[in-house]
């Protein structure tokens, strides 16, 4: 018989792992491991490290993470921009479903990421934007969801309108004259 008791995940650290964890996430601007600690109740904290740790995490959540680069920006630019592109272009349903989803994801790390906030996956990068609306006093976790279940009505105008609005709020589309550079051998 299986129970319906909530799951309990164990995560044990060193300071080493934490601090990997840490800088790997401040670069990636996805703040699980920062969270977990930051915003975690210490159960037992026998020398202050757990304290220690837990009120850094907490500083370095509360700072948010660095802004986009240059490169980092027109990147994201033109990543939502092809998406859309495909999007707009694709006749197939199933396409259209697979590009709004991942075209949803990118246009909302931009936004997040552009602003400086912390973005995520699943439904933390949901949770992120609906943060950030109510702090920015804006509406796009709505408008990105409602464009979303447009999509799956086989209407796309109103996924193309706020992918447009997103990325007209840092330089517009970015598709003529985008270049990456690869190695220098």
């Amino acid at each position: 018989m299986h129970c319906c008791a909530w799951p309990v995940e164990l995560f044990v650290q060193t300071e080493a792992s934490l601090e990997h964890f840490r800088a790997e996430e401040h670069a990636e601007r996805r703040p699980s491991t920062l969270r977990l600690i930051g915003l975690s109740h210490v159960l037992h904290d026998a020398d202050g490290s757990g304290a220690g740790f837990q009120k850094l995490f907490a500083k370095q959540l509360t700072l948010g993470p660095d802004p986009l680069t240059d490169v980092e920006l027109r990147s994201a630019r033109y990543r939502c921009t092809d998406l859309l592109d495909d999007l707009i272009g694709s006749e197939d349903r199933a396409e259209r479903l697979i590009i709004a989803a991942t075209l949803w994801q990118a246009t909302a790390d931009l936004h997040l990421t552009g602003n400086r906030q912390w973005t995520g996956s699943g439904k933390w990068l949901h949770r992120e934007l609906d943060t950030f609306d109510r702090r920015a006093g804006t509406a796009y976790a709505p408008m990105l969801a409602a464009a979303m279940e447009s999509v799956v009505s086989d209407r796309i105008e109103a996924m193309i309108d706020v992918v447009t609005e997103v990325l007209d709020s840092f330089g517009g589309r970015l598709f003529d004259g985008y270049r990456v550079g690869g190695p220098t051998t």
